[in-house]
């Protein structure tokens, strides 16, 4: 393969800020699809409540934004959208229960 044709693709998509973050959230999704599906086949060996809490403080810093342009609420939004996902997929129907035995593990190891 040539690499030297590779580094020149990659300095295109790379060329402007706003390439540059849909880059990242591409590569941000890419990178959570094996949380995914893993979270959806065997939920009881991924732990739930970080990625809720994650939803929500991604979901307060979308409230807080003050322009909802790409560059300043796209990653935000991303980040809003898959802690949704990952906290819907170990889940699913009824979260209640297992995030609260899930806290209340946690609270016993500390």
């Amino acid at each position: 393969m040539d690499y030297s044709l590779l580094c020149e693709v990659y300095e295109k998509l790379e060329s402007t800020p706003k390439r540059l973050g849909k880059t990242a959230i591409l590569a941000d999704f890419f990178a959570s699809v094996p949380t995914l599906v893993k979270g959806w086949k065997y939920p009881e060996s991924e732990t739930g409540i970080s990625y809720a809490l994650s939803f929500l403080n991604a979901s307060v810093g979308v409230a807080l934004l003050q322009s909802f342009d790409f560059a300043n609420s796209g990653f935000l939004i991303f980040t809003v959208l898959i802690n949704f996902l990952l906290a819907f997929s170990i889940y699913k129907i009824n979260p209640l229960p297992k995030m609260r035995e899930e806290f209340s593990r946690m609270r016993k190891e500390l």
